[in-house]
């Protein structure tokens, strides 16, 4: 069985998410729940393929479904999600006994999946991405669909870094 299938069936995980969509249940703002996870592991396979990169897609899976988990304590504690999301990872993966390797790279996988930039720069430049750090971070950001958003007038990101309709097209 896939690490994945693991996580997704672990009382703990299917708790903590449901807290995360309790604690985002008024959020006007982009989401993170199981959809915003599923989207960033599609994204991010379809670059893994289109880039010949050969991920595991377990692990590209495990990195996408732990990103955001930080959340949880940057709601509740005032924790940076993203150094909260490498603690619970790190957590999560030891109790599914992954290998030294996959907990290594799904953890980085996670740190570096913060960063935003230039998004029109970032589409065209795709082909560049090499590390599953790398196809992460902009699954991560592609996952958004600023086009659509009825917050847009008060999101914080800049309009250069928001996804806009032509990147579906």
């Amino acid at each position: 069985m896939a690490y994945i299938d693991i996580l997704l069936k672990d009382n703990k995980y299917k708790k903590d998410l449901d807290t995360l969509c309790a604690l985002e249940a008024n959020r006007v703002f982009c989401g993170h729940d199981l959809t915003h996870f599923q989207e960033v592991s599609r994204i991010a396979k379809i670059i893994n393929k289109e880039n010949n990169l050969s991920i595991d897609e377990d692990v590209i899976d495990l990195c996408a479904y732990l990103h955001d988990m930080g959340r949880i304590s940057e709601y509740n504690e005032g924790i940076n999600h993203h150094d909260a999301a490498y603690e619970y990872g790190r957590e999560m993966l030891e109790s599914l006994d992954v290998s030294e390797n996959v907990l290594e790279e799904v953890l980085s996988g996670i740190r570096h999946s913060r960063h935003r930039f230039d998004a029109n720069k970032r589409y065209n430049n795709r082909q560049d991405l090499k590390t599953l750090d790398d196809i992460i971070s902009f699954a991560d950001h592609f996952s958004r669909k600023c086009f659509d958003c009825e917050a847009a007038k008060d999101c914080k990101w800049s309009q250069s870094e928001r996804i806009m309709r032509e990147y579906f097209d």
